[in-house]
């Protein structure tokens, strides 16, 4: 028989677990300590049993809804819950491959190689600026956004300089998708060469108007 809101809103906790069914392997488990939730049970090398979330956060409805697609996989031969236990255990592989982890890691590397300490200087300071915003962020889900923000934060303080020295050091970092190892090479590598020469030019064109302003200050009248 399937199951009422009004069942599902009435069911008490008792000393035990106990369970209330709905159809198509879909049933609810009330806890002895009042909470409600949603599982199906089916059979696929052995006995599986899926989680859908807990009620009333997860409605009947939803329940429903969450039972069918986990039908349709199993009728096209998946696993629904091995495919959950494989994206739990990358999700946790994620969440610990963050910028901070990663990049603390990288120049860790690049210290033991030999590298000059000028430059391992400017690395832990990029990595110490960056970390406060997207520290926490796993590495393959950080977007051209999050950069963007960085430097817009930094302008909006009035540090243009830091926020231009970062910009040259970000751009051209690949950002999702790409190889992570890869990816934080590109963000503590120093600058590109177009990137140095954009630098210089606009040090030269300070140069030039400081001289036609210094000239125009010298004209006789």
């Amino acid at each position: 028989m399937a199951l009422t809101d009004l069942q599902l809103k009435q069911a008490a906790p008792r000393d035990k677990d106990w369970k209330l069914g709905d159809s198509g392997g879909l049933y609810i488990l009330i806890r002895a300590n009042g909470s409600k939730l949603w599982r199906m049970k089916y059979r696929q090398d052995g006995r599986e049993k899926l989680t859908f979330g807990r009620y009333p956060e997860v409605s009947l409805r939803e329940a429903r809804l969450r039972r069918d697609e986990a039908r349709v996989e199993i009728g096209q031969g998946g696993d629904p819950a091995r495919r959950k236990r494989e994206e739990k255990i990358a999700a946790l592989i994620r969440a610990g491959d963050t910028f901070e982890s990663v990049a603390h890691e990288f120049i860790s590397k690049r210290e033991a190689e030999g590298l000059a300490m000028a430059t391992l200087v400017k690395m832990n300071w990029l990595a110490a600026v960056l970390n406060k915003s997207i520290g926490g962020r796993p590495i393959a889900e950080i977007t051209p956004h999050e950069m963007l923000s960085v430097l817009k934060k930094h302008e909006g303080e009035g540090n243009y300089e830091k926020a231009r020295r970062l910009q040259l050091r970000l751009a051209g970092v690949p950002l999702r998708g790409s190889d992570t190892a890869l990816r934080t090479r590109s963000m503590f590598a120093a600058p590109g060469r177009a990137h140095l020469t954009q630098s210089q030019a606009l040090r030269s064109d300070h140069r030039s108007r400081r001289a036609r302003r210094a000239a125009a200050r010298d004209r006789p009248l």
